[in-house]
């Protein structure tokens, strides 16, 4: 039920956070359609990250989780129409 279809995952340096992009253009699948950027912590706590809003793409899944080598950035792209947005900030304090 937390879960839709999650097919890019990344870990986050240092923290074991694993930051998963879900696929879920399918809503007769899911009955929903949403898709999100999703935290899973090492105690198995699932939380949101980021939800796509995108005007007319919410449906388009996010791809490409990745963190900058310090680990202060965390990039990943909405497929269509091709974005690509850059988060950073203090990931290892987060709390689920």
């Amino acid at each position: 039920e937390l879960l839709d279809m999650p097919d890019n995952i990344c870990l986050e340096p240092g923290t074991g956070h694993l930051f998963m992009c879900e696929d879920s253009d399918y809503p007769g699948l899911s009955g929903r359609g949403d898709n999100f950027v999703r935290i899973l912590t090492p105690n198995g706590m699932i939380a949101d990250f980021a939800r796509n809003i995108l005007e007319g793409f919410e449906e388009t899944e996010f791809a490409g989780a990745t963190f900058s080598p310090d680990g202060t950035t965390l990039f990943f792209n909405i497929q269509t129409p091709g974005i690509t947005v850059a988060v950073w900030g203090d990931f290892k304090n987060f709390k689920a």
